[in-house]
């Protein structure tokens, strides 16, 4: 990394300070890579990222050590959630995962399932080893952070997404069954890995955009479990950065 200029703080010490309005010693900068910058930026195929704490740990260890970016960790993107919990996937070498099958037949097959646990289901284990390396590797000066996919979103992927919006008039009360498993499945994820490492998630919903949702189905199959995120989320993260693309 070319350093231009001295720097006095560490990004964490940097960040800690911008939050709360103090002088740093230059403007804090964040960058992600996610599974895309395995193949951009080092050449290794996406396909070998998912399944690779090796994989993970160089790619966050390359943004840290020759861009100087403030921010480090692994997204769990949109699907790693809804993998987890049964949704089967297909991982292309040159381009992103995909829903090759959603994990749900029927609405009536969320009765009984499990809450997700990161220490066994789908990926979380190859995750959870990443941010354990990293954190050793770089804790002390750098903080790490995570975002996934809401409840909408996450419920979206176990059942398909057409599936999903056709149940909301056919079958709501289905539909609201299924939101009430995605919503505690995000909350007890993102709280599993806030007692592990200390960090906090954020969200995104891209299936809460207003090109997919009317403003009924918004306030009624999206915002109560969004809210109810948030409130629960922040009483062990503090706040709970939101992203939806599309107009919104």
């Amino acid at each position: 990394m070319l350093e231009l200029t001295h720097l006095e703080m560490t990004p964490k010490e940097r960040l800690a300070a911008y939050a709360c309005g103090e002088e740093v010693d230059r403007i804090p900068t964040t960058l992600s890579a996610g599974e895309t910058g395995c193949l951009e930026m080092l050449g290794i195929p996406i396909c070998d990222y998912y399944f690779s704490s090796d994989v993970m740990v160089e790619i966050e260890s390359y943004l840290a050590d020759h861009t100087g970016a403030d921010n480090l960790g692994m997204g769990l993107g949109l699907r790693t959630l809804a993998e987890a919990l049964g949704a089967k996937m297909a991982y292309p070498c040159e381009s992103v995962s995909y829903v090759d099958e959603p994990g749900l037949a029927s609405l009536d097959e969320v009765e009984g399932r499990d809450i997700v646990d990161i220490h066994k289901d789908g990926r979380f284990p190859i995750v959870v080893e990443a941010f354990k390396r990293l954190a050793d590797k770089y804790g002390e000066v750098r903080n790490l952070g995570s975002g996934l996919a809401g409840p909408l979103t996450t419920a979206t992927n176990l059942y398909g997404t057409e599936r999903f919006l056709k149940a909301t008039r056919k079958d709501p009360e289905g539909a609201h069954r299924l939101l009430r498993y995605t919503t505690e499945c995000v909350i007890a994820c993102c709280k599993d890995f806030h007692d592990l490492f200390g960090f906090g998630f954020s969200l995104s919903e891209p299936i809460a955009s207003k090109d997919l949702l009317s403003k009924k189905q918004f306030d009624e199959f999206f915002v109560p479990y969004l809210r109810e995120c948030v409130e629960r989320m922040s009483a062990f993260q503090g706040g709970v950065p939101l992203h939806i693309c599309g107009h919104t």
